[in-house]
């Protein structure tokens, strides 16, 4: 039985993990459907090209959200604006909401004491949303100032000083007309990973990877799911959206606290007290049931209604550790794929959306990418877990399945064993479908790009992993031939990298034109601000050059402007300040900590340098 708990044990951990690892990467350029025009992609700004790799002389800032129109004329993109009051932020807020975030900051400001910033037990900005509690402060610093600083210290004052509220406004630049972009949506929440129905009625959006949200192209925006997976997909005809979340609707597993004695644990949500001293232990209690196995312990959480297993969380604690200290590790969880109409008959968004429908159960993941075919399948990444099982039997990588209209009721499992096993070690979330859907790109885990051919089961390897990056570059098929890639030429004095198009092992570079300065705007994506550090010489010295090219510009104009100045040297400068990622303000880190704080702020999180 000791080993049969420690098997188990392990299997949840193996599983999380590869589930649970890193944030979904980015790709340096993304294609319309027609393949005709190019998204290009730094840290922080967009430039168009065309098939060809022609790139536009303007750009537009962005959040990283960008997503192309069904017929390929018009881009989609997010772009922030930082709000420091009260006063500015209140534009965005209709009356209702801001009424229910004053009364809301004026109770949490009656509660707030000195120390009570530290924890989220008795933090009274813990239970709100991110967006929430910035636009609160901003309203108690403009409004309650005078009773903030009885209740807190000079460094917390400071930071909540400098707090700024980031405002997400959605655009569109129909015909690629960057000139004149226009707005659809402005909010507070942070909008990630859009997708256009393809009847070109709606977007769908995650709001911080955990939330999905669809908004008509007039602004209204409708809830559709809580803890739900970041890459869901349109079905072909636009009116119904397909989406993986868990099985929970939210709902968290109770904490555990170890008491005093060090020989029992206390569940925060019932009164009962758990006596682990004589070992392996186990407990029902009335949500679910409480496992003691040595020095680890197992919460498996079920929820009511008929669903078995809603979410298994695994927390380690170590028994010297003070009462109440724990450290959670990985977390394992059923969901499913669910599908909801969002228009009627009529072509009409739903005022009120119809129950979604389950499709398939699944080990759920919040990377779970979903693409809906053209003749009705709907293919997602998952895991092959069946139990009960033995640990051969236990999976060991994911793959890729299907729900096909013809046989609804069976799962098909795309990827053979003999191609999952010529395949590698595969992150099978990335997958990149091609517009004819005769084959899938893929990242390896080793961050190299490689090509499956779903009719011929036929391996290719595109690229293999790129030197000096962090995060891997994730590929893009501008059409059916052409893949494409980042790649790099290394030699002993510096490292180059290019944008190429892959096709059938030739390569044709695109980039070749392309400003170095762009190009170094593309790669800091990839890179931590550590491994970032040996590019900060040269961005300083472009900078330089730049600021003496518009000295000796100004001195050659009898009115020493920037408007007398070409066109091109001004719009490089105002790309540089964004493009150093190793060089930001401490108000800037101090700004950007504040907003992404998540449900709590601490003082450690507002110290000024």
């Amino acid at each position: 039985m000791k080993n049969l708990k420690k098997m188990k044990l392990f299997t949840l951990l193996a599983i999380a993990t590869f589930l649970l690892a890193g944030c979904y990467p980015q790709a340096a350029v993304i294609w319309s459907h027609d393949g005709q025009h190019g998204a290009v992609l730094t840290k922080n700004e967009i430039y168009l090209c065309d098939s060809q790799g022609k790139l536009s002389t303007e750009s537009l800032k962005y959040s990283g959200a960008v997503a192309w129109s069904p017929n390929s004329d018009d881009l989609y993109y997010v772009q922030p604006l930082m709000i420091n009051s009260w006063k500015e932020a209140a534009k965005y807020v209709d009356a209702k909401k801001q009424a229910e975030l004053i009364a809301l900051a004026k109770d949490a400001l009656a509660k707030l004491q000195p120390e009570s910033l530290k924890d989220d037990k008795n933090n009274p900005f813990a239970k709100f949303e991110p967006e929430d509690t910035i636009l609160m402060l901003l309203y108690l610093k403009d409004n309650q100032a005078d009773e903030l600083k009885t209740k807190l210290d000079a460094k917390t004052l400071q930071g909540i000083a400098k707090a700024k509220a980031q405002l997400n406004q959605l655009f569109v630049c129909k015909n690629c007309n960057t000139a004149q972009p226009q707005l659809i949506l402005s909010t507070f929440m942070n909008i990630e990973n859009l997708k256009i129905s393809p009847n070109g009625k709606a977007v769908e959006f995650s709001k911080s990877g955990k939330t999905l949200y669809v908004c008509d192209m007039k602004g209204r925006v409708s809830l559709i799911a809580q803890n739900a997976a970041i890459l869901p997909d349109w079905t072909s005809d636009g009116n119904t959206l397909i989406y993986s979340s868990t099985n929970n609707g939210g709902i968290q597993p109770p904490r555990l606290t170890y008491t005093q004695d060090k020989k029992s644990w206390r569940i925060n949500t019932s009164d009962e007290i758990y006596d682990v001293s004589g070992g392996n232990m186990s407990y029902e209690y009335k949500n679910g049931k409480f496992s003691a196995i040595g020095h680890n312990v197992t919460i498996i959480s079920s929820t009511s209604g008929n669903k078995l297993l809603a979410e298994t969380f695994i927390y380690v604690y170590d028994q010297n550790n003070s009462a109440a200290s724990s450290t959670p590790s990985d977390k394992l969880q059923l969901g499913s794929i669910k599908k909801v109409k969002i228009f009627d008959e009529r072509g009409e968004m739903f005022k009120k959306f119809p129950d979604a429908t389950e499709l398939a159960g699944i080990v759920f993941h919040d990377t779970c990418k979903i693409r809906c075919l053209k003749n009705g399948w709907i293919i997602f990444s998952s895991v092959p877990l069946s139990v009960p099982a033995t640990t051969q039997e236990m999976p060991q990588s994911q793959s890729l399945f299907a729900i096909t209209p013809e046989l609804p009721s069976t799962i098909i499992n795309i990827i053979p064993k003999e191609t999952q096993r010529q395949m590698g070690s595969i992150n099978w979330d990335t997958f990149q479908m091609s517009p004819d859907q005769t084959r899938i790109a893929v990242l390896s885990n080793d961050k190299s790009v490689k090509i499956l051919n779903l009719k011929t089961s036929n391996i290719q390897i595109v690229q293999p992993p790129l030197a000096g990056l962090d995060a891997p570059v994730l590929p893009t098929w501008q059409n059916n031939e052409n893949l494409c890639i980042l790649t790099c030429k290394e030699s002993a004095d510096e490292k180059v990298y290019m944008v190429d198009l892959w096709s059938n092992g030739s390569r044709k570079t695109i980039s070749t034109g392309w400003p170095k300065i762009i190009m170094q705007g593309i790669v800091d994506k990839y890179r931590s601000n550590k491994s970032a550090a040996p590019v900060k010489a040269a961005i300083k010295s472009a900078e330089t050059e730049i600021h003496m090219n518009m000295k000796s510009c100004a001195k050659a104009t009898t009115q020493p402007t920037a408007k007398k100045c070409p066109a091109k040297v001004i719009h490089m400068k105002s790309y540089i300040k964004p493009a150093n990622p190793t060089t930001q303000p401490a108000e800037k880190n101090h700004t950007t900590e504040i907003h992404m704080s998540g449900s709590y702020i601490s003082t450690n999180q507002l110290a000024v340098d």
